[in-house]
């Protein structure tokens, strides 16, 4: 159970840190894209129904300082209240005429004559004789709202204003639905990034596990462990070499145990042949100087065997090494063979088998090895 919940915080905590090396970049990215598309649009409406309200601005003022503001008082307040009255963008916008003082004058609405609005774009235009705008919220109503003032000059001095106020709701209830707009977009592209990453994730993390586990079984004891390769990539080259190693391991184990084995049987063999004739020699009443000396001749030459295999064993660890030389010499292959028949002649005498051996007439042939 605890292994099994340790592997899970293992893919679960590499299932987020490739998450968040992923999505986040992506998430971040496309916040700074909202944000700036946000701005963008924002300013585009404002600065496009600025533009609009000062270009309609100017040509009222225009009109008024070609035309009427040379006639006096009684001539201005006349078309300025005909001009709020015909005022075709009254559904839009409010059309305002406002005196030095900062009052009202004339409204194309009827509301606000009289009031004294106060906004900075008003008092810039008395105070500076230049056009000037006003985007926020309204002293009177508190709704937000966009202004623009044009000084009425005569003689080079500000007569009255002219001012167009309209309402940013509709335009703010624009710019939200495009941020919203942009902001779903996002929100969707994030979605596809995620679920994109989630499922590559998976397709990473399942093998992973796998092949944390066959390793896990390996490390345990669990030579030849096979991990099923459904994979045709990187993932699955792994895999192969994962099975290879653990092909080989297996293999090696079996070698090592043959070879664990056969060196016990080895071993036996000379050990078998020095107790056989050490209890020969004490069992022989007789006391034969030529059968004592055999006897011990052959235990020692079974002990220079047994010396021999260690020796066999260290050179076979030199050999893993890469430490192995060969020390080559003339070996006397008829004074091995006749070592070996008497050597087994005893003991096969005591399992009822008799071993005849004639050494003929000639020697067999020196040769070159390593004894």
């Amino acid at each position: 159970m605890e292994e099994k919940r340790g592997k899970s915080l293992r893919v679960r905590g590499l299932r987020q840190r490739w998450l968040l090396n992923t999505v986040m970049p992506v998430l971040l990215l496309l916040m700074l894209t909202v944000v700036l598309f946000s701005v963008g649009i924002s300013s585009y409406y404002y600065m496009s129904m600025r533009d609009g309200l000062e270009k309609q601005a100017q040509a009222l003022s225009g009109a008024f300082e070609e035309y009427f503001m040379a006639g006096g008082y009684a001539s201005y307040i006349k078309k300025a209240q005909q001009s709020t009255d015909t005022f075709e963008d009254k559904e839009r916008i409010e059309l305002q005429f406002i005196n030095t003082s900062g009052r009202i004058q004339a409204s194309s609405t009827g509301l606000t004559a009289g009031t004294f609005p106060g906004t900075d774009d008003i008092i810039r235009a008395i105070t500076q004789n230049r056009m000037d705008y006003f985007q926020g919220r309204d002293p009177e109503t508190g709704e937000k709202i966009l202004a623009v003032s044009h000084p009425l000059t005569f003689n080079g001095q500000v007569k009255a204003v002219v001012r167009l106020v309209t309402s940013l709701r509709l335009v703010n209830r624009q710019v939200m639905l495009a941020v919203l707009f942009i902001c779903l977009v996002a929100a969707l592209c994030l979605a596809m990034v995620f679920i994109s990453n989630l499922l590559f994730i998976n397709n990473v993390v399942e093998p992973v596990a796998v092949v944390s586990e066959a390793t896990k079984r390996i490390s345990a004891g669990g030579y030849g462990v096979q991990v099923e390769n459904r994979y045709d990539d990187e993932l699955g080259e792994l895999v192969e070499n994962i099975n290879n190693m653990s092909l080989k391991i297996g293999q090696n184990e079996r070698m090592k145990s043959e070879f664990i084995s056969s060196v016990s049987h080895e071993l036996r063999t000379p050990l078998t042949a020095i107790n056989g004739w050490g209890e020969t020699i004490l069992e022989d009443l007789t006391g034969d100087p030529e059968q004592l000396r055999r006897g011990i001749r052959i235990i020692l030459n079974e002990s220079r065997r047994l010396s021999t295999m260690v020796e066999e064993l260290l050179d076979f660890s030199r050999m893993e090494d890469g430490r192995f030389t060969l020390r080559v010499e003339q070996v006397d292959l008829q004074a091995e063979f006749e070592d070996a028949i008497f050597t087994y002649q005893e003991l096969f005498r005591q399992e009822g088998i008799e071993l005849a051996y004639d050494m003929g007439e000639g020697d067999l042939p020196l040769i070159p090895g390593d004894p």
